[in-house]
């Protein structure tokens, strides 16, 4: 018998704390520009690791349940679904979930993480105790439609930005007054820097899943029975605990 064919995964590789490399993460706070100017992970680095994250730990998890290597394909997170579409790649598995603009030729796993919107603050900030008080203050949040129909009712001077990174640093910088960003990623950089405290729980709940072509149904089937395996003998949740406590 041949080798098994390998799982090929759409991914964003600059990506924390779903996937990115350990050494992205040199001046994660003073360089919110970083990320952007690294250059793309080689397929050594991508089997090593230096190669990590929320997302990294599930597919190994799954590629474990399936009996098939892995073959991580970089992609733009923004460009998932139309490449997976494109036939570039077997699965999205990054931090994805399905929206209203998701093709219907795309079907989505069961999730294997629930997340929502959280929102963050400095530290010393004592005056902003719940979501209640981002009235009229500067909040920064991911650029996203959905996103700021979630947060419109705040009354809050929303300010969009194109990723986490630069959120944070005008948080920590005082432009911000609070940012609201995906509860794994708040969570996960909360555990790591003693500067910023979380306030409350998620304003909404979400599943991340695996995204597939619907016309994959055999894979589909084998991956909801590998979730529900890994649900049911707690690797999941493990991993969840894992990447909120900081990764360590």
């Amino acid at each position: 018998m041949g080798a098994a064919k390998p799982l090929r995964i759409g991914f964003e590789p600059n990506n924390p704390p779903w996937t990115f490399l350990v050494d992205q993460l040199q001046g994660f706070d003073t360089d919110p520009a970083g990320v952007r100017t690294a250059p793309p992970p080689t397929a050594q680095q991508l089997a090593g690791p230096g190669f990590v994250g929320l997302d990294v730990d599930v597919a190994k998890a799954l590629s474990a349940h399936l009996g098939r290597p892995i073959e991580w394909v970089r992609c733009n997170w923004y460009q998932l679904e139309k490449q997976l579409l494109e036939g570039r790649f077997d699965v999205i598995l990054n931090a994805w979930t399905p929206t209203r603009q998701t093709p219907a030729t795309i079907v989505a796993s069961a999730p294997y993480a629930n997340w929502g919107l959280l929102v963050v603050v400095r530290s010393e900030d004592e005056q902003i105790r719940s979501y209640k008080d981002l009235a009229k203050k500067r909040v920064g949040h991911i650029a996203d439609p959905a996103v700021l129909v979630t947060l419109s009712s705040l009354g809050a001077e929303l300010r969009p930005y194109e990723t986490e990174r630069a959120l944070l640093y005008d948080l920590r910088d005082k432009r911000l007054d609070a940012a609201v960003a995906d509860s794994p990623f708040v969570r996960w950089r909360a555990a790591n820097d003693p500067g910023l405290r979380i306030v409350g729980e998620p304003l909404n709940r979400l599943g991340y899943h695996v995204g597939l072509r619907r016309q994959d149904a055999q894979l589909f089937q084998e991956i909801q029975a590998a979730l529900k395996a890994m649900a049911q003998a707690g690797e999941l949740e493990a991993i969840r605990k894992k990447w909120e406590a900081g990764g360590k």
